[in-house]
Formats: C-alpha cells, sequence, structure tokens
C-alpha cells in the first residue's frame, strides 16, 4: 500500500476511534440499566455520554440520578450542579439536587452530625426558597432538630411547612403539640391520629402520640406505638423514641428491661452522658452495687453535677425545676447550686426538695415520698479512679467532622498526638501499620497550628485508613499531651483509657495490650 493510502486509512480510522457515541442509543441503553436497577452499568454509559455531549443537561441529570440511586450522593449533588450550570432554571435538575441535598443530610443524622445536616438543607433552601420542595426541607431541617433532641427549634421549622401546607400532616401534628400544651391530651392523642394518617411512618409523630396514650393512661398501647415507631426510624438516631419507652418501662416496673433500652440508646447515641448515669441508677435499683463504670462514663461525657432521684416504692414522678424527670429511678445533670425537686408519689401528694448539687459530685434523693432526704459525695469516689475518654469532635483531612466516642463500643481506638516537624513522623506509619494490622481505629491528633502546613504535607502522603485531625491544642489539654513529645492513648470498647505511651516507639508499644483485648493468644507472631 503506497504511503498516502496508508496515511488516509490511518486518519479515518483515528476519526471512528474518536467519534462520539450516537446519543439516543447509548440513551436509551443507560435509561435500561437503570430500569433493571444496575446502576454501575448506567453510571459507566452517562459518564460517557457527559463527556461526549457536555452541552446536553439530560446526560448530567441522568448520571446523578444514578449516582443517587447508588447511594453515591456527594458525586449526585456535583452532577446535578453541573446541570443547573447549563441551565439554572431547569425544574428536573432543581427537584433532583434538593433531593440528593436532603439524602446527605440523613446520612449526616445517621451519623451523628446535625450541624453539617442543618447547614446542607439551609444552604440548599436560601438557593430555592421558592421551590414546590422547600416546606420538604422545611420539614426535614425540624427532623433534624428533634433528632439533636431540640423540640423548640423542631417546632419552629415544622411551623413552616404548616403555613406554607395548611392541610399536612405537620399542620396536624402542631395541632396536637399545642393542644398537649395546654393540657388537653385527650385532643392532643386525636390530632397526632391525624397526623399519623396523612404520613404514616414518621416516628416523630408517632413519639408524640405515644406520650399521648400515655397520659392517658394507657401504657400499653403507648408502648406498643414507640416499639412501632423504632422501626419506622430505621437507623436515624432518633434516641427520644427509647428514653420515652425507658420510662414507661420503669413506670411498669419493669426495670431490666429498661436497662437494654438505655443500652441502646447508647449505641444510637454515646456523647449522651444522661443515658450512662440513668443506666447506673436503674442498676443501682435493681440491687447492682458496681455501676462505677456506668457513672465514670457518664461524668466524663457530662461534668456538671448529677442528680439520682430513688423512692420507696419507685414509680413516683419527679420534676426538676419545672423539668419533667419521669418516674423513678430518675437521673439528670443539672447546674452547680440551688435546684427545686418535687416528687409526687401514687397518693397525688407531692414533697418539695430543695437540693444543693456541688461541683463534681453525685446527690442522691432517697426515702418515701414524705421523707426523702439528700446526700451528695464525690464522683471521684464513686467511679475509683477510672480514667473514662474525654469525648472529642474534630475535622479531619477531608473537612468531615469525626466524633471518637461514635466508635467507642466497636473496636479499640489508638489516638496519636503529634506535632510536625520534630522528628516524630514515622510514628504516623506505625499508627496506619497498627491499625491496619488489627483492623482497629485510630486517629493522628496534630495540635501546632504554626505547624499546620507541615502537618498536612505529611498526613496528605500516607494511607486514609486512620482519621487524620487537627487541633487548636484543646484536645491535648483534654488527654494531658505536653510539648512536642508524642502521646499515645490506647481506649479500651467501653470507653476507658487502657494505656498511655511516650518515648521510644509508643505505637508498637501498645501491641500486647491490642492483642488481650481481642482475645488473640500472647506476643505477635
Amino acid at each position: 500500500m503506497r504511503p498516502l493510502a496508508c496515511l488516509i486509512l490511518v486518519l479515518l480510522l483515528g476519526l471512528t476511534a474518536w467519534a462520539a457515541p450516537d446519543w439516543a442509543r447509548e440513551k436509551k441503553a443507560g435509561d435500561e440499566a437503570l430500569k433493571r436497577k444496575d446502576y454501575q452499568t448506567a453510571i459507566r454509559i452517562f459518564e460517557l455520554l457527559t463527556r461526549s455531549y457536555p452541552e446536553k443537561i439530560d446526560g448530567f441529570n441522568a448520571l446523578g440520578f444514578a449516582y443517587f440511586m447508588s447511594g453515591e450522593h456527594e458525586k449526585a449533588v456535583y452532577t446535578f450542579r453541573q446541570a443547573l450550570q447549563l441551565n439554572p432554571g431547569n425544574p428536573s435538575a432543581q427537584h433532583n439536587l434538593i433531593l440528593a441535598v436532603t439524602e446527605q443530610a440523613n446520612q449526616d443524622c445517621r451519623d451523628l452530625q446535625f450541624t453539617e445536616a442543618y447547614a446542607r438543607l439551609r444552604a440548599i433552601l436560601s438557593s430555592y426558597p421558592n421551590h414546590p420542595e422547600a416546606a420538604n426541607v422545611y420539614f426535614l431541617m425540624g427532623k433534624v432538630q428533634f433528632l439533636r433532641g431540640d423540640e423548640v427549634q423542631g417546632v419552629a421549622n415544622w411551623r413552616e411547612v404548616a403555613r406554607r401546607v395548611p392541610g399536612s400532616g405537620t399542620a396536624r401534628f402542631l395541632a396536637g403539640f399545642d393542644q398537649a400544651a395546654k393540657g388537653d391530651w385527650a385532643a392532643a392523642g386525636q390530632s397526632f391520629q391525624a397526623a399519623l394518617k396523612k404520613l404514616p411512618r414518621e416516628s416523630v409523630f408517632r413519639n408524640y402520640y405515644a406520650l399521648a396514650l400515655a397520659q392517658s393512661g394507657k401504657l400499653e398501647p403507648a408502648m406498643a406505638q414507640l416499639k412501632t415507631a423504632l422501626k419506622d426510624a430505621g437507623d436515624l438516631p432518633y434516641v427520644d423514641l427509647r428514653m420515652n419507652l425507658t420510662r414507661l418501662l420503669l413506670q411498669s416496673g419493669q426495670f431490666e428491661q429498661a436497662v437494654v433500652q438505655l443500652r441502646e440508646a447508647l449505641v444510637q447515641r454515646p456523647d449522651y452522658g444522661i443515658l450512662s448515669l440513668w443506666v447506673a441508677a436503674v442498676r443501682t435499683q435493681l440491687g447492682e452495687s458496681d455501676v462505677s463504670k456506668d457513672v465514670a462514663l457518664a461524668t466524663a461525657r457530662d461534668s456538671r453535677p448529677a442528680l439520682w432521684v430513688f423512692s420507696d416504692p419507685p414509680g413516683a414522678r419527679v420534676s426538676l425545676d419545672g423539668r419533667p424527670l419521669g418516674p423513678t429511678p430518675a437521673a439528670a445533670f443539672a447546674s452547680a447550686g440551688k435546684h427545686k425537686l418535687v416528687v409526687r408519689g401514687a397518693d397525688k401528694k407531692d414533697q418539695v426538695l430543695q437540693v444543693d448539687l456541688p461541683e463534681g459530685s453525685l446527690t442522691r434523693v432517697q426515702g418515701a415520698v414524705g421523707s426523702l432526704a439528700a446526700s451528695t459525695q464525690p464522683i471521684s469516689e464513686l467511679t475509683q479512679g477510672l480514667a473514662a475518654a474525654p469525648d472529642f469532635i474534630l475535622k479531619d483531612r477531608y473537612n468531615k467532622r469525626y466524633r471518637v466516642i461514635q466508635h467507642l463500643h466497636k473496636t479499640p481506638i489508638v489516638l496519636l498526638f503529634w506535632k510536625a516537624g520534630t522528628g516524630n513522623d514515622k510514628l504516623l506509619d506505625d499508627l496506619a501499620g497498627l491499625c491496619d494490622r488489627y483492623e482497629i481505629q485510630g486517629a493522628a491528633i496534630h495540635g501546632d497550628p504554626a505547624r499546620a502546613k507541615q502537618a498536612h504535607s505529611a498526613l496528605l502522603s500516607r494511607p486514609s485508613n486512620f482519621a487524620q485531625l487537627f487541633d487548636d491544642g484543646r484536645v491535648y489539654g483534654l488527654y494531658g499531651a505536653k510539648g512536642d513529645e508524642p502521646l499515645v492513648v490506647l481506649i479500651n470498647v467501653d470507653g476507658f483509657i487502657a494505656q498511655e505511651a511516650r518515648g521510644q516507639d509508643p505505637v508498637w508499644s501498645l501491641e500486647p495490650s491490642i492483642r488481650r483485648m481481642l482475645g488473640l493468644p500472647g506476643d505477635r507472631p
């Protein structure tokens, strides 16, 4: 073949190889992959189409939807924003973007990142305040607040939903909420039922309906409603459900089951010190004496003075400064100083006490209603020198929040406190190797803002099988790290500091302890 003919052939082959895929054929293939839930194939097809046809908004919408259905919500949000750059007014892209952001917010809530969830929703709402989906965004904003335990802000957001959609389940719920605030629990129960007809799987609605039933003395139906709400909530950490179920179990004398519910609540919200304090109170009511670990964990999460209230017989209703605590045995944290405690017995008679809660103490109120008496002892006496790991929240190198306490009760945790530029960078490799070998959690915490750039450089060059966190020195102080000398802390699955190490080869010095925790024999072969 002559050289010119060869060159023409090569050019033709090159043009064929780089020819854009047929839009209609590939789009149909991607849509069919979506229908049969083969999301990875759909993503591959739509990624090719968006590269080949970057001017077509339908390709980005389809790709974003495929990402969304596969659970890759962050990529979905990014892709829908790309679609809106092509056409900011495209209703499909707007709707899909809002949907993807709300799913991101739901995942934030599952990770106990309520601040991030709320910020995402406020941001999308500021972009599309009058979008038809705006009411749903307000609804989820309210739900986030209920999940984090802020009823006041949850109701405030839901009032905007009711204003926008007067006939909604949310509007009916708020009618019941207002009726309950006036003490009309019978009417409130009917309104909550009406709300559930609109949204039968909304766990917040069902929680308040259960409270209305309990106020009417219908304990068994109320407990049944709470158990249904727990199923509906799934993995969303709506801890109020288990706390309310615990109160009903205590009211009916089912103390062992109350402990079970509180332990389950701690899995959802390990940052709630009150749950551990309450567990200790109920276990004490059951006659168990070794509650020091629960008290230590509780007071590590909440440094305020602690209060237990017992009564003979149990089940008396308790309120502290007008805030209901539920039936005895009850537990609470409160500020240091004097407080008004009211305990109502089965005969509806009250005993009012002024209790003084000193710093660093646990006050125990007990006796028959009418002759209750308070006694106080230092928490240090109760915890017997146990060192509960202080809770903290920082952000890692990807700007994601990291709550160390979340990982308790799963695996041991190794914390490395270090500073860049001190000749200790090798410890990062040691930490990564230790975490990888034993499949445990680890976090490298850098505490010198002046060396942040050096730290980022060192961390980014290493694997991310451990969290890499940056501190302003606060967490350093919590754990007693000082100066440039590295400190390594081993936290066991119960949330206590099991070992600390400094000096030479501190990370690997933890290995024997970790092997014992994991039930592995002897030293590493």
